[in-house]
């Protein structure tokens, strides 16, 4: 009796487990039980699938820097969170900008996501005089299992959803109440945004922010059919790739330290490794699998271009720089590690990794080992891209990378390509910019390497025909920026671009286009040589190594070199303030009196 009964008690169990891999399939039973057993299959969302995640140890956390952008009277949050915080000495902050301990003007919480130390989840705001607005989890979330959070206030309803659940209890009608806009504390990822306390300790990965409230139906679509209605969406982080990079991190006796109660939790939340993360938002070659998506990070951001790395003392300065600059996307156009291996590169720009995109240059084919397969493996893969030609949208600026290595031709994959994209781009009325990056000269002042004419004359009628306002090469180790240039087929040569604005420094919006060319050359592998300055150059420089830095905001873009601190005599240095080599700013606003341009 006692092995028949033993017999059935296994048979049912094993039926049972077979069952839960047929919903779940192979890959995920053990995550789909273990962390979310008691989510249905219909709400896909809830089974987490987008590693890697930002890692909190309850001493560090992430920071973007106050913009007017990030202030709002109505909003929506979500995240991601795991954690086995059970035993907090004071609440928790997973999302948060204002932070929360005092009842001063400014000082007070915008909006904001936290544990308590119950192990609850709040939500909510405070308005300019102090009063909180809050809503509160039915049940405890720190048990070590991944769940989704939801936030959402259109000014009078505050709403707070957990897994899909709409805390029902906790929904607070507000009668209208205002947040606190006025503070300029930054949107802080792990901690209080107003000091240094209310350590989150555990994981936190796909912060999204919108500037509105979220609708019911758009709420319940995230739920059950993983799709985010883009429209007022300022904030999608995702952390991939360094997982550590950006980190501010702080040992100062002052900090108050949620990790000290609970050391003794957190084995088993930081033993995952990451996977290389897919979306589906960036414009491929159709049939392509999707490559890397940077949506909607901030409205006003900076950019950092660079080219012809190596593996040199100058390009670790060049990195350093760059970090210190802290841009929100890092573009390298080609010539990486001039190395049969990427990994001394890799290395040296581990601190942006996950911000980096690439363009291939010849170095990148002739010199990595394996060939095209080679440059697959070693530079494609860890950058999460699948296609050596590629685009996508960052905030209203879109960005389009070609491989002039393989075939560019106007019956070519690639134009097709290219020529749809650009097309997509400038009819989007959320693009402001499009930025193109490649690796070959398409005009440059005599120096090592010629202007290519083969692809100047593909595509730089396809440039002004779509508005494309900066490319980017390399290839030339010295830096030019071009004046804005019209293509030119005059007598069967191209070399002689018509010139549109002769402005030195600043380019105003006008209906005669004509894009900017810049070679970023500059990297740190070494420096050639310019032999004279071409008629449509605007700026030139063969003697210093940097970078080029864009700040974009809005409708305005203003870029700065910045050269490296070198070794090369002083003499070199004595004209240029900070080791800026060049400025040049662009608007499509209309063009200011007197010289209130230079102010932007």
């Amino acid at each position: 009796m006692f092995m028949n009964s033993y017999l059935f008690i296994i048979t049912i169990t094993l039926f049972a487990l077979l069952s839960i891999s047929l919903v779940y399939g192979e890959g995920n039973v053990n995550n789909s039980i273990q962390q979310n057993s008691t989510f249905t299959a219909t709400n896909k969302i809830l089974d987490y699938r987008f590693e890697p995640f930002l890692i909190l140890n309850g001493k560090d956390f992430e920071d973007i820097s106050h913009n007017n952008n990030l202030s709002f009277e109505n909003f929506a949050i979500s995240a991601w969170i795991k954690t086995n915080q059970k035993h907090l000495v004071e609440p928790a902050h997973i999302v948060n900008k204002g932070g929360f301990n005092t009842d001063k003007k400014g000082e007070n919480m915008n909006y904001g996501i936290w544990f308590s130390t119950d192990g609850t989840i709040f939500g909510g705001f405070e308005t300019e005089s102090g009063e909180d607005f809050e809503v509160k989890s039915i049940s405890k979330y720190n048990d070590g299992r991944w769940h989704y959070v939801l936030l959402s206030y259109n000014g009078s309803l505050l709403r707070l959803d957990i897994d899909g659940e709409k805390q029902k209890s906790t929904t607070k009608n507000t009668n209208g109440a205002i947040p606190d806009t006025t503070g300029e504390q930054p949107l802080r990822i792990g901690a209080n945004s107003l000091d240094k306390s209310k350590f989150f300790t555990g994981n936190i990965d796909e912060v999204r922010i919108w500037d509105r409230g979220l609708t019911d139906k758009e709420i319940s679509e995230i739920y059950t059919k993983n799709t985010f209605d883009s429209k007022g969406q300022i904030v999608y982080w995702d952390f991939r790739g360094d997982r550590s990079a950006g980190l501010y991190r702080d040992t100062s006796d002052d900090v108050i330290n949620n990790a000290a109660a609970v050391e003794e939790e957190q084995e088993d939340l930081f033993s995952q490794s990451p996977r290389q993360k897919i979306t589906d938002k960036v414009r491929t070659e159709q049939g392509a699998t999707p490559s890397n998506d940077i949506t909607n990070t901030i409205k006003g951001f900076n950019i950092a271009v660079s080219a012809d790395w190596g593996c040199e003392k100058d390009t670790i300065k060049t990195a350093d720089n760059i970090q210190n600059k802290n841009p929100e996307l890092v573009i390298a156009a080609g010539d990486l590690s001039y190395k049969k291996s990427a990994d001394c590169w890799f290395e040296i720009i581990q601190p942006f990794k996950s911000k980096m995109k690439i363009a291939m240059g010849d170095h990148e084919y002739s010199d990595t080992s394996g060939g095209a397969i080679g440059v697959i493996k070693q530079y494609l893969k860890p950058l999460n891209l699948t296609k050596t030609y590629y685009s996508f949208d960052m905030n209203n600026v879109h960005f389009v990378f070609i491989d002039p290595y393989i075939d560019y031709s106007s019956g070519s994959s690639q134009y097709q390509f290219m020529e749809n994209d650009l097309k997509t781009a400038s009819t989007n009325p959320k693009i402001d910019w499009t930025f193109v990056v490649e690796s070959i000269p398409i005009y440059t002042s005599p120096t090592q390497h010629p202007a290519n004419s083969t692809i100047r004359d593909t595509y730089h009628p396809l440039f002004d025909k779509y508005g494309v306002d900066l490319v980017f090469s390399s290839d030339n180790h010295n830096y030019q920026r071009t004046f804005p240039l019209k293509y030119n087929s005059e007598d069967g040569n191209s070399s002689n671009p018509i010139i549109v604005d002769n402005n030195q420094n600043n380019y105003y919006n006008n209906e005669n286009g004509g894009v900017i060319y810049l070679i970023t050359g500059t990297a740190g592998k070494s420096l050639t040589e310019i032999k004279q300055q071409a008629l449509f150059v605007a700026k030139q420089n063969d003697k210093h190594f940097g970078f080029l830095n864009l700040d974009i905001n809005n409708k305005t873009i203003k870029g700065t070199f910045y050269a490296n601190e070198s070794e090369l005599p002083h003499y070199y240095y004595v004209n240029y303030q900070n080791n800026i080599i060049d400025q040049f700013t662009i608007s499509k606003m209309n063009k200011p009196n007197n010289n209130e341009f230079d102010k932007l």
